[in-house]
């Protein structure tokens, strides 16, 4: 992995969460996941069997992801410049497994899986 610096003048972020990174430097390996499971409803109803869930509603999390096949890939750099440089970073929000980074990454794996429902009310025949 190539060795830089980095600079970083100002950053500013103001949320971090649901296994997200903000990174400063070198990093070799990042691994994150996320599994989320929301449900939205229109009227504010619990019924008390919402958990836990069958085996065919958790699929989406247990289901393997399929990657591309690994190459053979040669590349050859030459770094003029040894340092990164970033003057301002202001950053909302960060989340669901995903990076905000300055620097080198080795390999990255992130997984982010969302079941989402929605609850609507049914439409009344006017």
């Amino acid at each position: 992995m190539w060795k830089r610096i980095s600079h970083l003048n100002c950053l500013s972020s103001n949320t971090v969460s649901f296994s997200s990174l903000l990174r400063l430097g070198d990093t070799h390996t990042i691994s994150s996941r996320s599994d989320v499971f929301a449900v939205q409803r229109e009227e504010e109803i619990f019924f008390g069997y919402e958990g836990p869930f069958e085996r065919h509603e958790t699929s989406i999390f247990t289901e393997p992801i399929p990657l591309p096949p690994k190459g053979n890939v040669q590349a050859h750099f030459y770094q003029y410049n040894p340092g990164i440089f970033v003057n301002n970073l202001d950053i909302t929000a960060t989340s669901a497994s995903s990076i905000v980074k300055v620097g080198n990454i080795g390999k990255a794996y992130m997984e982010s899986r969302v079941k989402h429902i929605r609850q609507l009310k049914p439409k009344e025949n006017d």
